[in-house]
């Protein structure tokens, strides 16, 4: 009887699930994964959000699947699960909407305008207007603007005003112009501003009678914000910073406004003060007196981030909540302090680059919140932060001594030597504008030689009609070559680390010595067209993920390509998109395509191992994907970084 006893035990230990493993804030780890870069807490796809009378902040994303909708709880608050809104189709080319109260939520469905109650998710009203792509709700949130229109094939716009209670519609003016339509009301819901590429209009929301008709300010985003009463329109100037004051009736400047610099302004609800959004801070300022009445910053580090970030103050008054569009932040509104601190852990929007030190003790990500992070490889604790600047570059390197890390910034044209356990800036590698270019010079690549000794870097005039290669030498940060070479002017450059061969775009690769012809032309098995290629640290790989065939007969695979011959070694099939890594002795080929992390042997092309990374709040997301992976020097660990701003830490299986 013992026995059996003792036998039942074993087996019923056996069959029970293990615990899920858990990050540094005791979050649960996907299966299988060792650690988490960063913190999940916070995070989630956001295009538009409100807040509720209690304070739950409500949120929605356009995935993939659909309408997503989000409810956060201000205790402690975390990315609630999504719930898909019904009927939702995902129509591409417009963006769901929240109330300012939180209490309706608009989106397309089914090719019809559609509003849904906030709280219980269940559909409120359908409105049969056909293309509606731009829709804005009026403060009191029982009043939706739509916009149909906002392509090749319509020139003009429609502007209808909806009734949410009573579900009817009503065609009041139209816009000339395309590529969509700016809406805002004004505080009093009594005005209604539309915009479109070349028209300002200013409407009765209540009657829908026209009040003034204007051309559209040049050089000034379609990002509005309209006072209480409708007489005073703020916006930005295209690419700058600087916030412009204007009179909707005429739309002429209104130079009596004192303005900071800013990505943004938002008039608050009584109408005396302004929530301007700066890169690393939403700054709430007297815009009578041209004064700064109070600060919040976006990390407690004092970082930016690239988002626009968009603000509101919670009905109570006591709290500022601001979403950067990767995730929701919340301020005390008296001492401006961040009320979570654990949200300021890792990045603040995806994560675009990865590095890894020789010695495998330091891992380094940038974010797209311009911003590089270097971490305690063992523990996932975050050692130091610094600015960088914005580069779909997908590496980060270190020394071979690991002494030293690469990050391109703080200025534009720069690249930085920092001590790798510290942060401390050692040299700046600064290039200037490559021989007839204009405008700024701008780093877009910078790879380091495999022995350290040499830093090469590729920059584009303000036109990219104008580009150089320059290598520098890191021991004394003096160029020790400079020369042109021509690309397509919107083509992204991917450089070898031996500062011999590049990539521009989505096809080929060239010498810079031979810049017009494609190594890759006759190499049987390769692709057509690659939507990711990289090099491996030592140069002696090409990792490629893409395409080739046409139509039905598109097959998509990920390939490397040997640099020595330029032939292709291995060839794995995947699904479209993904990204691939390649092992540093060049055994392993790591692929990523959706969820699946796959582990393939390069000589024998087999899969030999893999594991799920779900994508959690951004299951829904169009974007959702890794985008960035990269083995540790030893090969026995994988890093992918996704768009959930994280990265995560696999072991790489062993072979059967």
């Amino acid at each position: 009887m013992r026995a059996v006893v003792l036998l039942v035990c074993v087996c019923g230990s056996a069959l029970a699930a293990d615990p899920p493993e858990k990050d540094a804030f005791g979050d649960p780890l996907p299966e299988g994964a060792l650690l988490r870069l960063g913190t999940v807490r916070g995070p989630a796809p956001i295009t538009s959000f409100g807040i509720q009378k209690d304070g739950t902040v409500v949120s929605v994303s356009d995935g993939g699947a659909g309408i997503e909708l989000r409810r956060w709880k201000t205790d402690a608050p975390s990315a609630a699960a999504p719930v898909l809104l019904p009927l939702a189709d995902g129509s591409r080319g417009s963006t769901a909407q929240v109330s300012a109260d939180g209490k309706y939520v608009a989106g397309v469905a089914k090719s019809k305008l559609a509003v849904w109650d906030g709280a219980t998710a269940k559909p409120v009203a359908t409105f049969e207007i056909e293309s509606a792509r731009d829709f804005a709700f009026a403060p009191s949130g029982t009043v939706l603007a739509a916009a149909t229109g906002g392509d090749f094939t319509r020139r003009n716009a429609d502007i209808y005003l909806c009734d949410v209670a009573t579900g009817k519609a009503r065609k009041t003016a139209t816009v000339a112009g395309s590529f969509g339509i700016a809406l805002a009301f004004s505080g009093d819901g009594k005005r209604l501003v539309a915009l479109s590429s070349t028209e300002l209009l200013v409407l009765d929301a209540t009657s829908g009678k026209q009040l003034a008709k204007s051309a559209a300010p040049q050089r000034v985003l379609p990002r509005w914000a309209l006072n209480r009463d409708g007489d005073l329109l703020l916006t930005r100037e295209v690419e700058s910073d600087v916030l412009v004051a204007l009179d909707p009736l005429t739309g002429k400047p209104r130079d009596s406004v004192k303005l900071p610099k800013g990505r943004w302004a938002a008039f608050t609800a009584d109408d005396k003060a302004l929530l301007v959004g700066e890169a690393a801070r939403v700054v709430l300022w007297d815009p009578r007196d041209g004064k700064e009445l109070r600060s919040f910053p976006i990390a407690e580090n004092g970082k930016g981030t690239s988002a626009t970030i968009s603000a509101r103050f919670a009905p109570d008054g006591k709290a500022l909540v601001g979403s950067t569009g990767s995730r929701l932040i919340w301020w005390n509104t008296e001492t401006g302090k961040r009320l979570f601190a654990e949200h300021d852990a890792g990045h603040t929007a995806a994560v675009g680059s990865i590095g890894v030190s020789a010695n495998g003790r330091l891992f380094a990500t940038r974010g797209w919140d311009h911003c590089a992070i270097v971490w305690d490889a063992a523990t996932g604790k975050e050692l130091w932060r610094t600015d960088t600047q914005p580069s779909l570059a997908t590496h980060l390197d270190f020394s071979p001594d690991s002494k030293f890390v690469y990050t391109v910034g703080p200025k534009a044209n720069e690249v930085t030597q920092r001590d790798a356990a510290t942060g401390k800036a050692v040299r700046a590698f600064a290039a200037p504008l490559p021989n007839g270019g204009r405008g700024e010079p701008r780093i877009e690549r910078a790879r380091l030689a495999p022995d350290g000794k040499t830093l090469f870097t590729s920059v584009h005039d303000a036109s990219r009609q104008k580009r150089a290669q320059i290598g520098w030498d890191t021991t004394t940060g003096k160029a020790t070559s400079d020369r042109p070479f021509e690309a397509r002017p919107l083509g992204e450059i991917e450089i070898a680390p031996n500062g011999q061969h590049f990539v521009p775009g989505f096809r080929g690769i060239f010498a810079f010595s031979a810049p017009k012809v494609d190594l890759l032309a006759g190499a049987e098995r390769s692709l057509s067209a690659a939507a990711h290629t990289e090099f491996s640290d030592d140069g002696k790989w090409l990792v490629q993920v893409g395409s080739s065939g046409i139509g039905k007969a598109r097959e998509y695979a990920a390939t490397v390509v040997s640099t020595a011959n330029w032939k292709v070694v291995c060839r794995v099939p995947t699904s479209a998109g993904g990204r691939a890594a390649l092992s540093p002795d060049g055994t392993t080929l790591a692929v990523v395509t959706g969820d699946d992390v796959t582990f393939y042997d390069v000589a024998t092309e087999k899969k030999f191992g893999g594991f799920r990374s779900p994508a959690g709040a951004w299951a829904g997301d169009r974007s959702r994907g890794v985008r960035v992976l990269r083995f540790t020097a030893d090969g026995t660990k994988l890093i992918t970084a996704d768009i959930d701003t994280t990265a995560l830490v696999w072991p790489v299986p062993a072979r059967k």
